[in-house]
């Protein structure tokens, strides 16, 4: 291992390394029973439809060459992009993805209460979800099927959000395969403090219901992931082709402020 950080005061405590022969960046924690269940319910969500996998690999592949995935330089984490696409797809028509959080039956644990999970700090969140696959899989076929490509679906991604999403005043939310707003969730203000989260890009955490996983973005790095967004869009709107997208972000690409950019 190389590149091996303590990062003590993060929201959740993690050590943070890199594998010096294959490169993957890695974090590792302790006691963090939501990030279980988390990484548990997209397991469930990419084993329903054989598209999904491929699409969120394809984004975070494009958000890691066009550096806006390091929530450290106030950018979304890997993980809000994965529910970015999520949600993109339970909104497509028909869906892709249908909404496991709001399934009757096929719970992954026996009752209600040994399906709640604590932070650190000692709140309890209601984490059920349906992660019985083959059964939802079977209903979602028999409602009708979204044939819609691969391409098709990653061209419709940066559609959404450059300019389907309301960043002023919506909150993309995968626990209701919809968008809710700030304004219900209480996020239409900066929190007090230095570190008070912002609400500017506004993704709500499927189980921890008062994280707002877009936090991290400050007024410039918002204004760079939509620029990045738009850019996608425009580019795979004009045929451009992929490797032209996926181009490594270099300072010297492009004019995004006056100071200089990410």
């Amino acid at each position: 291992m190389r590149a091996v950080h303590a990062r003590p005061k993060a929201r959740v405590p993690i050590v943070a390394l890199e594998d010096g022969v294959s490169g993957l960046s890695c974090d590792v924690c302790m006691c963090n029973q939501l990030a279980l269940l988390n990484s548990r319910l997209l397991r469930a969500y990419t084993q329903l439809d054989p598209r999904v996998r491929p699409l969120c690999a394809a984004v975070k592949h494009w958000t890691k060459r066009r550096c806006i995935a390091d929530p450290y330089r106030g950018s979304p984490s890997s993980y809000a992009w994965v529910l970015l696409v999520l949600n993109y797809l339970q909104t497509t028509s028909p869906p892709v993805l249908p909404v496991l959080q709001a399934l009757r039956g096929g719970g992954w644990g026996p009752t209600g209460e040994a399906m709640q999970a604590a932070t650190h700090d000692g709140r309890v969140f209601d984490c059920s979800f349906c992660a019985d696959v083959e059964s939802v899989r079977g209903a979602t076929e028999r409602l009708g099927v979204n044939t819609q490509g691969l391409g098709e679906l990653l061209v419709g991604f940066f559609r959404c959000y450059a300019r389907e999403f309301d960043f002023k005043g919506g909150v993309v939310s995968v626990r209701t395969g919809g968008h809710l707003s700030k304004h219900e969730k209480g996020w239409t203000t900066k929190e007090r403090g230095f570190r008070g989260d912002r609400h500017l890009f506004c993704i709500e955490d499927p189980f921890e219901l008062t994280h707002d996983l877009g936090r991290v973005c400050d007024p410039q790095t918002l204004s760079e992931v939509k620029q990045e967004i738009a850019r996608a869009h425009q580019m795979l709107g004009a045929e451009a082709p992929l490797d032209e997208v996926l181009e490594k972000w270099a300072r010297s690409d492009e004019q995004r402020d006056q100071g200089g950019g990410k």
